[in-house]
């Protein structure tokens, strides 16, 4: 998760279409979100 982030990062700051920038940035936030619910799961799976 955290490396989809990362690369969906890398896409929308090196975008050069209004296209590209905007379905990196919404893809990264997805991302991100992600990885947030996942790490608050399993930290309150394991406790």
């Amino acid at each position: 998760m955290v490396a989809a982030t990362g690369i969906a990062a890398a896409f929308h700051a090196g975008a050069r279409s209004k296209a590209i920038l905007a379905v990196g940035g919404a893809v990264s936030l997805l991302a991100g979100l992600a990885s947030v619910l996942l790490g608050v799961m399993l930290s309150t799976a394991s406790g």
